[in-house]
């Protein structure tokens, strides 16, 4: 069966409303907790109504069938776990930006210096790999001979090729 996590930003980083939620401990610090929160982003299911997007937890142990958690997410930074991880298993979401890197003389990894950002194609019903400075379309089982470093959200510079 597929894996279906979704991941967004919070609309509102406040973390005493994250932390009513039980996403944040009850120091107000953003530690994750048990994957839901990274300091970021929210990880969890994906509700759309009209124009709100949430991400929520799972069903509570109840008997009302209550939801774990319930965040409001802004709607351009919602990305679908792609079902893989990176070179260093990190799990790869859409918006994540890779490069492509080669075993260098020392041992060390040495970048190419070409990134690109992890996208869904409708037309053909894949995960690919899509950049400007890529020599052509890198398809997902290829995603674990590349290394995470980003993400469209808060590196978009990254993306462009400029250097932090």
């Amino acid at each position: 069966m597929r894996t279906f996590k979704f991941r967004a930003k919070p609309k509102s980083i406040m973390f005493e409303n994250l932390d009513d939620e039980g996403i944040v401990d009850s120091d107000n610090e953003a530690t994750l907790k048990a994957g839901k929160y990274d300091g970021s982003f929210v990880y969890g299911n994906l509700i759309v109504d009209k124009d709100e997007c949430f991400i929520v937890g799972s069903i509570a142990d109840d008997d009302y069938g209550s939801l774990e958690y319930w965040i409001p997410v802004i709607p351009e930074t919602v990305g679908q776990y792609c079902e893989k991880n990176d070179l260093d298993g990190y799990e790869l979401y859409e918006g994540d930006l890779l490069s492509d890197y080669k075993l260098g003389e020392g041992r060390g990894l040495i970048g190419y210096g070409r990134v690109g950002e992890v996208t869904f194609n409708t037309r053909h019903g894949w995960w690919e790999l899509y950049g400007s400075n890529l020599p052509s379309v890198m398809y997902c089982s290829n995603f674990n001979l590349l290394r995470k470093i980003g993400n469209i959200h808060d590196n978009p510079e990254l993306l462009k090729g400029e250097k932090e």
